[in-house]
C-alpha cells in the first residue's frame, strides 16, 4: 500500500509494530524451575521415556491448540483495529463532505439556500433570450416586436 500522508504511514507502521510485540508480553508466562537429582534405573527409564512421548505428543497438541487461539485472538484483535481506523476515517470523510457541502466552492454553499430566486432569475434570463432573438429582427421576423411585447405582458401577469 502507497500512500503520501506521513501520519497514515506513522500509524500503520506503529501498528504492525504493536502487533508483533503485544503478544510476547501478554502470553509470555514465567516457568516455575527446579533442580533434580539424576538416578538411572533401565525399567523405570523405559517407561518414563514411552509415558514421556505420549505426553510430549499430548504437550505438541497443547501448545498448537494454544498457539491456534492466540492466532484467532491476533486476529480479532486486528480486525477490531481496522474497523475503529475505519469508521475514524468514514467519520472524517463525512465531516469534510458536510463541510464542503456548506462552504462550498469560494464560501459559498453548492446547494439552492433561494430556490424561488432562482428559477425566477432563470425564467427571466430565458425571456429576455427569446425576446432579443424574435424582437429586434424586423427583417427575418416580421411580427417579432408583437410576439416580444405579448411575451412580456404574458410574462408580467
Amino acid at each position: 500500500m502507497i500512500t503520501n500522508n506521513r501520519t497514515s504511514q506513522k500509524f500503520i507502521s506503529l501498528l504492525i509494530l504493536i502487533s508483533i510485540l503485544v503478544p510476547n508480553v501478554l502470553f509470555l508466562k514465567p516457568v516455575k524451575v527446579s533442580a533434580q537429582v539424576a538416578t538411572f534405573d533401565v525399567p523405570t527409564e523405559i517407561e518414563t521415556g514411552v509415558t514421556a512421548v505420549s505426553s510430549g505428543t499430548t504437550a505438541i497438541a497443547t501448545v498448537t491448540d494454544t498457539a491456534y487461539e492466540i492466532q484467532k485472538a491476533l486476529k480479532e484483535i486486528l480486525r477490531q483495529a481496522l474497523m475503529t481506523v475505519a469508521r475514524r476515517l468514514l467519520q472524517e470523510m463525512t465531516k469534510k463532505t458536510v463541510t464542503w457541502i456548506n462552504s462550498g466552492f469560494h464560501g459559498s454553499p453548492l446547494f439552492l439556500e433561494n430556490p424561488k430566486s432562482f428559477f425566477k432569475d432563470i425564467g427571466k434570463y430565458e425571456i429576455k433570450t427569446l425576446i432579443d432573438t424574435f424582437g429586434y429582427d424586423s427583417r427575418r421576423f416580421p411580427f417579432g416586436r408583437d410576439f416580444a411585447l405579448n411575451t412580456i405582458n404574458s410574462y408580467k401577469r
